[in-house]
């Protein structure tokens, strides 16, 4: 990727996609897309903009006469939908920067979600507080945390305003407020958040939900940090139920997929289960497993429950095998069955 040095003509005000200052460089792909610096237009590039760059360089280009309603009418059609794709391209994107920890890439993308959304539905509407969301909880991860509380401000302040907002938009909302109390060490409040976030995705989805889980593991991190061990694994034993069981309907649809035997595709109550897991869901799953197998590990064996780090890896197991990762699969799986060997010969 190269971009051109900008020598503005006089009059015309270029900004930085970033940081709005002036700009000094453009996008050489596009050419619709400018930065202050080399910085930021290789930040921008590596979050979201080569994934949106030709898109934008129809989005932006200059429109043509229509001499018809009926093909303007087609044109502003088509110029919404662009805007659309690029919305949820770039809130997908920043979300899973987060769940692999990757904070400064999810603020370009969020920057970018949110100056369409506000295009598209107006800078005051409820619309705007997913991409609030996510530029709040990059903030938190990287430490700036009057940013943060900004950003929620103004999610909060979306949310209170509708008088239908989806329980789901509630959870994330309250998921980011005991994130955010958590750096602040304000373990209580932040208990109150994740207690909020689970009853709200519980009314979105339900209780035993993937959607769910990232309350159960919010709130087990707050009692870890509060040292009490015994909650916290309760607590990630539901988690690590939720996602076993999931990932096991999974697996089993992927291989009715295979052999043709269609009946066991359904996930039961007539639900057909899902055969893959979309990119965010993949970090998250990846970070939450993850994280609670580092846990388990690190308690000593007299705190962890006999068979809950067995489920821990035998959870992994399925989760890259439906990732189609084989050999981690096979190497969490054979080590979930040590686990289990060693615990049958332990208990006679």
């Amino acid at each position: 990727m190269t971009v051109n040095p900008l020598a503005n003509p006089k009059g015309v005000k270029l900004v930085c996609e970033l940081c709005k200052s002036p700009a000094h460089v453009q996008c050489s792909k596009c050419r619709v897309t400018y930065y202050c610096d080399y910085d930021h237009q290789e930040q921008d590039w590596q979050a979201i903009h080569e994934k949106i760059c030709d898109i934008l360089a129809v989005l932006r280009a200059p429109q043509t006469h229509e001499s018809s309603e009926d093909g303007r009418r087609y044109h502003r059609q088509q110029q919404l939908e662009r805007k659309k794709h690029i919305i949820e391209v770039a809130l997908q994107e920043g979300r899973r920067y987060l769940h692999e920890g990757r904070h400064r890439l999810a603020i370009p993308a969020a920057l970018e979600a949110l100056k369409f959304l506000s295009d598209v539905h107006g800078s005051t509407h409820i619309e705007l507080s997913p991409a609030y969301l996510v530029l709040s909880e990059a903030a938190i991860g990287l430490g700036h945390l009057s940013e943060a509380n900004q950003y929620l401000s103004q999610a909060q302040w979306s949310v209170s305003k509708s008088s239908d907002c989806d329980p789901a938009l509630k959870s994330r909302l309250h998921r980011n407020l005991g994130m955010l109390a958590i750096a602040k060490n304000n373990f209580v409040e932040a208990r109150r958040h994740f207690a909020e976030d689970i009853y709200q995705s519980s009314l979105s989805s339900s209780p035993l939900s993937i959607l769910t889980c990232g309350g159960y593991f919010h709130m087990g991190n707050v009692f870890l940090k509060e040292r009490q061990p015994e909650v916290t694994l309760s607590l990630y034993d539901q988690v690590l139920s939720i996602w076993n069981t999931h990932l096991q309907e999974m697996v089993n649809s992927l291989r009715a997929k295979v052999t043709g035997n269609t009946t066991s595709q359904d996930g039961g109550g007539g639900r057909a289960s899902p055969l893959s897991l979309d990119p965010t869901q993949q970090a998250e799953a990846h970070h939450i497993l993850h994280t609670i197998k580092e846990v388990c590990d690190h308690f000593s064996p007299s705190h962890t429950p006999p068979l809950l780090l067995t489920k821990s890896y035998h959870t992994l197991a399925l989760l890259h095998c439906v990732l189609k990762d084989v050999e981690k699969s096979e190497d969490y799986a054979k080590r979930a069955l040590e686990l289990v060997a060693q615990h049958q010969k332990r208990t006679g």
